[in-house]
């Protein structure tokens, strides 16, 4: 046998040794170790759904379908590169971890935050790791299409995380600080907010600083439209997760905060408000239904749509066809949300010489209800006309109360002309009276005491 031909025939066993290496190799005891160092490592107990190892073209461990067992955490794939020299040595180094297709919730990310690195040195040290296709969840909140860099030191800790997400739209800058906690710098261009309603933003720019119980954001800077948003954000979450929060709206495009739909939204116009907010709910995905808020605003160049004000404020006006909608050159008031409803109130509007305040109300339903005095003209109290606000947001509908109606109609027959303007207001006027009769609580009796007691 020459000297080619055995060379040949070596590398032929080599390469045979190689492919079937694997298969020789004691998997299932691998898993378990793996399984019990990262329950050890991630403070929550770990599965492995199945393990490879491979040797061509490089080493490599895969483990797929890996989760935690009380759940809030799985990965659809970890890839570890090691380095095969540290196979042989009692410390084994990673020179990357691969990540792929990783869904967690906002608890088991709490619980991760909070975790304390273990006191003795790691065996396994992970040098680099790369995260493709991650998801956050934090109830009705979900955080897509996330991928990271992380570059790790010695001790473990991060020393540099590049992160983007939903595409490039998204990029997090996250570095550690002296203290241990994680500086983070956002930057996002055309970027639509994760939770309702889902505002499009043209322009982000945030700084924050994330510990194991609190994340504080300041300075955070936003570009709607011609619009602009600034403002800070607070979450801790150490027991209850409580979010506070206050910003400052200079002439935000209104149907950009409203939920897109099909049909124009209800009420368009510039807003100017300075909205503060709070929730406080035991885990995150509660905290939007327990959300407060409360601001003063205006809202200039306003369309209120499918109502007709001027329409509904005649007593006795028929409706005009085609599309309803009313004008204002300005709207304000003070709104405030609490249960998932909204309180208007102190609410004054104005278009030309009509105007109209009162209160309305939003139920979590989007059902209507409130009471709206329109009048035309300044100092005209005579023609100002109590409207009730009731219907859907979806489909407003605006009338005369029923004691306005009636005067109209009585002050009409008696005088016409003028009859109709004092029969509304002496209508509403007999109409609020009796409502407060009947709402006043009623006297106790009084007994006559010059009458024989009875036995």
């Amino acid at each position: 046998m020459t000297t080619i031909t055995k060379g040949l025939l070596a590398a032929a066993i080599c390469l045979v040794a190689l492919i079937l290496a694997p298969a020789a190799i004691p998997t299932d005891s691998w898993r378990q170790t793996l399984e019990k160092q990262l329950s050890v490592a991630l403070g929550q107990p770990v599965r492995i759904g199945r393990l490879y190892v491979t040797l061509l073209p490089r080493a490599q461990l895969l483990a797929e379908d890996v989760e935690f067992v009380r759940g809030g955490l799985t990965v659809a794939r970890m890839r570890a590169h090691p380095i095969v020299a540290s196979l042989l040595r009692e410390r084994i180094v990673v020179r990357q971890l691969q990540l792929e297709g990783i869904r967690m919730d906002s608890t088991s990310l709490a619980s991760l935050l909070r975790r304390k690195p273990a006191p003795e040195p790691a065996r396994l040290v992970v040098q680099a790791i790369r995260v493709d296709d991650a998801t956050l969840i934090a109830g009705p909140v979900v955080l897509p299409d996330i991928d990271a860099d992380i570059l790790l030191g010695p001790d473990g800790r991060p020393r540099r995380i590049h992160a983007s997400m939903d595409g490039v739209r998204v990029r997090l800058e996250i570095l550690p600080t002296a203290s241990g906690a994680l500086q983070l710098a956002l930057q996002a261009h055309d970027w639509t907010l994760p939770a309702p309603p889902r505002t499009r933003l043209d322009e982000v720019h945030a700084t924050a600083i994330l510990e194991a119980h609190r994340l504080e954001a300041w300075n955070v800077q936003a570009r709607v439209g011609r619009g602009s948003a600034f403002g800070f954000l607070s979450v801790r979450w150490k027991s209850d997760w409580i979010a506070t929060g206050e910003f400052s709206l200079r002439d935000v495009p209104l149907a950009r905060l409203q939920a897109a739909g099909k049909t124009p939204p209800a009420l368009e116009g510039v807003l100017q408000a300075a909205p503060r907010f709070v929730a406080r709910a035991p885990q995150a995905d509660r905290l939007l239904a327990r959300l407060q808020l409360a601001s003063d605003f205006v809202v200039s160049d306003a369309v209120v749509r499918k109502v007709d004000l001027q329409v509904a404020s005649s007593a006795r006006a028929k409706p005009r066809s085609g599309v309803r909608e009313t004008r204002f050159e300005r709207i304000s008031g003070h709104v405030a949300l609490r249960s998932g409803s909204l309180e208007f109130t102190g609410l004054e509007a104005r278009t030309g010489a009509l105007m109209a305040s009162g209160h309305v109300s939003v139920g979590a339903d989007r059902s209507l209800s409130g009471r709206l005095d329109a009048q035309m003209g300044e100092g005209a109290g005579l023609l100002a006309v109590p409207l009730r606000v009731s219907g859907t947001v979806d489909d407003p509908r605006l009338a005369p109360t029923a004691g306005a109606v009636a005067g109209a109609a009585i002050g009409s027959a008696l005088m016409p002309g003028v009859g109709t303007a004092l029969g509304v207001r002496a209508g509403q006027w007999a109409e609020d009276m009796l409502g407060s009769l009947r709402s006043r609580p009623r006297a106790p009796a009084i007994r006559d005491r010059s009458s024989p007691s009875s036995p």
